[in-house]
Parts: structure tokens; sequence; C-alpha cells
């Protein structure tokens, strides 16, 4: 990959991080731009010196990959940030999980090996509290045995167009048990396309006729490559 080296006043060179962190419990609900605040605060209270972009209004150089949904939980999710080359990655870590939210936890930081731009896939874990609901893996199937999945989406302008989203679901598994349905499945995650899993839930909601909508929780597993590795 292009790896961006950037240099501080004084000649100290900076190298792009990957920062892998986890958002559990409460801090789902923290949207994008509340946790992209939570960690420029983090990082100046750690005391590590980081780069900021130039110009009149200057601020801490963060790139999200994959910015994820309010309401979604996640034991991966990954940003990358700028620091000397020589940052001591261990103090770092310590320094930053005490200045986060609760519920978000940097778990590793290293230096990227792979570029943003080759991220592919989102791999999800879909919980369906299903006890008192007649849901069953068979008719999960059944829905993606369908030429195609057609949703209406919106677009900034608030034009509807179809669009199917069928060619985004690289791979789907289910395993039920007597109270819960869950669904495992990886789906496209791109600069240009991302499936919700929430849009695929409420495509089969309305396939499957049901109204009374179950308890469900949603948690990204993993960022994967277009190679299908994990994301670096």
């Amino acid at each position: 990959m292009d790896v961006a080296l950037t240099s501080f006043v004084g000649g100290n060179v900076l190298q792009t991080f990957r920062m892998i962190f986890r958002k559990k419990g409460d801090s789902k609900y923290l949207s994008h731009l509340d946790l992209m605040r939570c960690f420029t605060r983090a990082v100046k209270r750690t005391g590590f010196k980081a780069w900021y972009t130039e110009g009149y209004n200057p601020h801490l150089y963060l790139m999200f990959l994959s910015p994820l949904s309010l309401g979604f939980e996640s034991d991966y999710e990954a940003v990358d940030i700028r620091l000397d080359d020589n940052a001591d990655t261990k103090e770092f870590i310590s320094r930053i999980n005490e200045a986060l939210p609760m519920g978000v936890e940097v778990v590793t930081i290293s230096q990227s090996v792979c570029n943003y731009k080759d991220l592919g896939y989102s791999s999800w874990e879909i919980l369906i509290r299903n006890k008192e609901h007649f849901i069953n893996k068979e008719k999960i199937f059944e829905f993606l045995d369908q030429d195609k999945i057609l949703v209406i989406k919106k677009s900034k302008k608030g034009l509807e167009r179809q669009e199917d989203i069928k060619q985004y679901i690289k791979r789907l598994t289910v395993v039920e048990d007597e109270d819960d349905l869950t669904i495992y499945a990886d789906f496209v995650t791109n600069l240009s396309v991302s499936l919700n899993p929430q849009l695929f839930l409420d495509s089969f909601w309305k396939y499957a006729s049901i109204v009374d909508i179950p308890d469900v929780r949603i948690t990204r597993k993993m960022l994967l490559d277009i190679h299908g590795n994990k994301m670096e």
C-alpha cells in the first residue's frame, strides 16, 4: 500500500497507525459525530503528538474505515490516525482508554497493513429473539432464493429508486435454537456501497409479512478486505 508519511515540526516522521476498537453496550447510541468528538478529546488527553490538518480550522486526522450505524454494536471497528512512528503503542492504548467513554475500548494499535480503499466486507451477527415469533431459517433461505431482493432507497435529494441488495450479500448462514435465531453474514462494505443489516431485515420483515417486529441485536464482528482477509 502507499504509506502516508508526514513530518512534525522538528523533523519527526509521522506514520499512519490503525486503531482497532470495540463499541459495546450503551455506547451504541453514540452517533458517528459524537464518536469522532470522543476520540479527538481522548487523543489530546494522551499527550501524544498527532497530525492535524492544515488551514484556517485545523482538526485531528481521523479516518474511520466504515462508520457504524446508530444502535449497532461492534467487536471490530477501525480508525486511522497519524502518530510519531516511534510512538509507544502500549502506553498510547492505556492512556486513550482512560479518556474514552464506557463501552468504547481500543484493543490494538499498529502501523496499518492494508489501505482503507481495500475495504470489502463487514461480517455481522444478527441475533433475533425468536421464541414467540414464527420465524425460522427455512423462511430466511426462501427469502434469499428470490432472483432479486428489491428495496426502495432514497437519495440525498429525496429521489426514490429501486435497488437489488441480493448482489451485496456475500455469505449468510443461520443458527437456530429453542429461543433465538442468529444470522451470520458478510455484506459488501466499501467506499461506494455498504449494505446496512437493518435494511436487509426490514426487507425480510416485509417479505414474511411480520408486523410485530421481534427484538434484534446487531453486532459487527469483523471488517474484511476485498479478498476476505481481516482489515489490519
